[in-house]
């Protein structure tokens, strides 16, 4: 028994040792430094702090009970070994209590691997838990015996909704047979795992999509389990069928669409074209790959288009004009195009342009074009109103001045829908007029006829009109409709009419004189009064030569008194705002504005715009004043170009101090600032006779400038251009 390789100890009643193993006396002198005697105490070798529990120990063994007791021994160095005692009573032969068989075992790596274990499980339970896939356990039946808790957050049911019931439950009904067949391809083949796609019911009763894989580990001891692993992959479909779906558009749209899609660079190289081209230009969109565009476009058309290209440089989109491009045949065809800049989508990088073939209609449009003029050439020859109406389109175009100068409608030279001209019938007479006109139109025999009626006017009187007009047909069908209108209201009352205006105007006339100091916002209304008048008096045939004399000069010497008018009224309008309402303001837009304002001219001179406001990108100032100053000088560099160079304007902005400072400069004729400088900016001053104009536009832009607590400048050279500096406060 001494020699056994357990580490015992016996203690008689007394507690004094009998006997012990040498394992016991071995542990007890390694860990402890002290040699195992016997006959000693056996509280000689307890702790200090443990002798009462020893004792409570031995007296408990003493009266019977079998105790185990966990001591944790500190060493040194900090560490500690944990053994398990355990004590149970010595018996004699008659089955007495003689003393105390005590057993000591190190269990330190034991707890140690216990405590590692319950990290184990701690770490493997929150991963299971806050998982994004599902993971669950069945039975060889199918029935569920786990699922993981992040079952709720997918599918809305409670592990506990989920466990103890068949899995198939879960599955959408058409995939039930299906899955109890992987079912026994599982128990075919353990530990062999299969992918499957499933549908899954949610709480909501919807159905969600899942993937994953399934793999049989029911021989597996430590598992005995079928093991699922799924993840939800519903909107990955959703993304998945909206890619198809977006895949589909785009044959339809680019591939098999009427339109030529094209991807550009930007000097007009083509990336890409759409198959279409071989219906639209005649060539495989392969062969166009790397051409230049601009090498198609005819000659009288190329530097439009590209003027209006390189707009994209600035621009996000812009609707090129039509041009002729020619095609395999060296024919022309009209394309119509809008061009969108997306060079900065990683899936594109180039100019998107879209474009269509409208030759047929530029042809037809040449044709109304030419039926237009000689419609107008008649107008320009008569007071009637001439209008021809279109079948097939079921418009009418309006020629002339006439419907303006008959009725004060502003028709001329434009389209018409037929329902204005119904809307107009007089309500005692619209159902018979349209009744009679229905029937002459329908009778195939008729190609000439003329209504009268009475014709709503824009002020709200009714006219009389005499309606004559003529029919072109096709084997009887009505294909156009051509007339001309005549207002035939009684010729006295326009007479009466007529002297009781020229009576009016003279008095109107007169009482200007009167009143000629009253400030210009006080004649506003008798200005516009006059110029109303004046606009009747086209109306009627004057006979008296000194009377008609007279009224052509109040005519010309209101509209003079108006423009007048309007010019100081503009100037009030800057003197008189007490609060002008101001913001910051992107200097960049407001240039746009002014651009876009002048776009026309710009384009058909091929001015080059080039601006640069990194140092100053905003300016606080009122915005439509921003905009209106870059427009006057916009339009002031166009109108005082140099004949001899393509106009080119430069912006740039810079703050100094406190101001923002924005320099405006062009290779214009530039004028002699020293001759001219205390006029520069006074109004109706101008210093150049070949171009038209006001000398309004510097002395609106100083007012704004100094009504804002800013100012402008300039500097120039004669021949070489000019520069306007603006100061605005920062």
């Amino acid at each position: 028994m001494i020699n056994t390789d357990e580490p015992f100890l016996l203690v008689d009643t007394n507690m004094e040792v009998i006997t012990f193993s040498k394992k016991f006396k071995n542990y007890y002198l390694k860990y402890f430094g002290i040699d195992f005697l016997k006959g000693t105490c056996v509280l000689d070798y307890a702790q200090p702090a443990r002798i009462e529990i020893v004792k409570k120990i031995y007296a408990d063994v003493f009266n019977g009970a079998s105790v185990e007791n966990q001591i944790e021994v500190p060493f040194p160095n900090n560490t500690f070994i944990t053994f398990l005692t355990k004590y149970k009573p010595a018996l004699n032969e008659a089955g007495e209590i003689i003393g105390a068989l005590v057993s000591s075992v190190d269990i330190t790596q034991k707890i140690e691997a216990e405590e590692k274990q319950k990290i184990n499980d701690k770490r493997f339970a929150a991963l299971i838990e806050h998982a994004s896939e599902i993971i669950s356990l069945t039975d060889k039946n199918g029935d569920v015996i786990y699922v993981s808790p992040c079952i709720e957050r997918i599918t809305g049911f409670k592990p506990k909704e989920i466990i103890d019931k068949t899995c198939f439950l879960q599955m959408h009904p058409d995939q039930a047979e299906e899955s109890k067949a992987v079912l026994q391809e599982l128990l075919q083949n353990p530990g062999v795992p299969i992918q499957r796609t499933n549908r899954f019911l949610h709480k909501n009763g919807e159905y969600i999509c899942v993937e994953g894989t399934v793999i049989n580990l029911l021989n597996d001891p430590s598992v005995r389990a079928i093991v699922s692993n799924y993840r939800e992959i519903t909107e990955k479909i959703k993304v998945e069928q909206a890619l198809k779906l977006s895949e589909r558009l785009f044959k339809a749209l680019v591939q098999d669409g009427a339109d030529l899609i094209g991807i550009l660079d930007l000097e007009g190289n083509y990336k890409f074209i759409s198959p279409s081209a071989a219906t639209i230009v005649g060539v495989e969109a392969h062969k166009l790959i790397g051409k230049n565009a601009f090498d198609y476009i005819h000659k009288e058309d190329k530097q439009r288009v590209f003027n209006q290209f390189n707009l994209l440089k600035r621009k996000k989109r812009v609707q090129i004009s039509p041009f002729r491009f020619k095609n395999a045949n060296n024919n022309w065809i009209w394309l119509e195009t809008i061009a969108t800049n997306m060079l900065d989508d990683p899936a594109v990088q180039g100019i998107v342009s879209n474009s269509r073939d409208i030759t047929l209609n530029v042809n037809y449009n040449q044709k109304l074009k030419q039926n237009f003029e000689r419609y107008e050439s008649l107008a320009k020859a008569t007071s009637d109103a001439i209008w021809d109406h279109d079948f097939e389109i079921n418009k009418t175009y309006i020629a002339g001045e006439g419907y303006r100068n008959l009725f004060g409608y502003n028709l001329a030279n434009q389209f018409s829908e037929n329902l204005f001209w119904e809307s107009k019938l007089h309500p005692e007479e619209k159902e018979t007029i349209l009744v009679q006109l229905n029937k002459t139109i329908q009778d195939p025999l008729i190609t000439q006829s003329e209504l009268e009626y009475r014709f709503l006017k824009a002020d709200g009187s009714y006219a009389h009109v005499r309606d004559r007009f003529f029919i072109i047909r096709e084997n009887g069908k009505p294909l156009r409709m051509l007339g001309a209108k005549q207002d035939v209201t009684n010729q006295k009352i326009e007479e009466q009419e007529k002297e009781k205006l020229i009576t009016e105007l003279i008095q109107n006339n007169k009482d200007l004189k009167q009143f000629s100091y009253i400030t210009s916002h006080n004649l506003r209304g008798p200005i516009a009064s006059l110029l109303g008048l004046s606009s009747l008096l086209d109306n009627y045939a004057i006979k008296d030569p000194t009377l008609k004399q007279i009224l052509a000069g109040i005519k010309k010497a209101t509209h003079m008194f108006d423009d007048i008018i309007k010019d100081l009224t503009k100037v009030l309008n800057i003197k008189d705002h007490i609060s002008i309402p101001q913001e910051d303001l992107m200097i960049a837009s407001a240039l746009e504005k002014g651009i876009a304002q002048n776009e026309t001219m710009i384009l058909e001179i091929g001015a080059q715009i080039d601006s640069q406001f990194n140092n100053a990108l905003t300016v606080k100032f009122n915005k439509a004043y921003l905009e209106s100053i870059f427009f006057n000088l916009i339009s002031n560099a166009i109108k005082y170009r140099s004949p001899s160079r393509a106009l080119k304007i430069v912006i740039t902005s810079e703050i100094i101090n406190d101001d923002v400072i924005l320099k405006f400069s062009d290779n214009g004729l530039g004028l002699n600032v020293e001759l001219y400088k205390e006029r520069l900016f006074r109004l109706y001053q101008r210093f150049h006779d070949h171009a038209e104009g006001k000398g309004l536009g510097l002395f609106l832009i100083k007012s704004q400038m100094e009504a804002l607590n800013g100012s402008i400048d300039i500097e120039s050279t004669v021949g070489v251009g000019a520069t306007f500096i603006l100061k605005f406060k920062k």
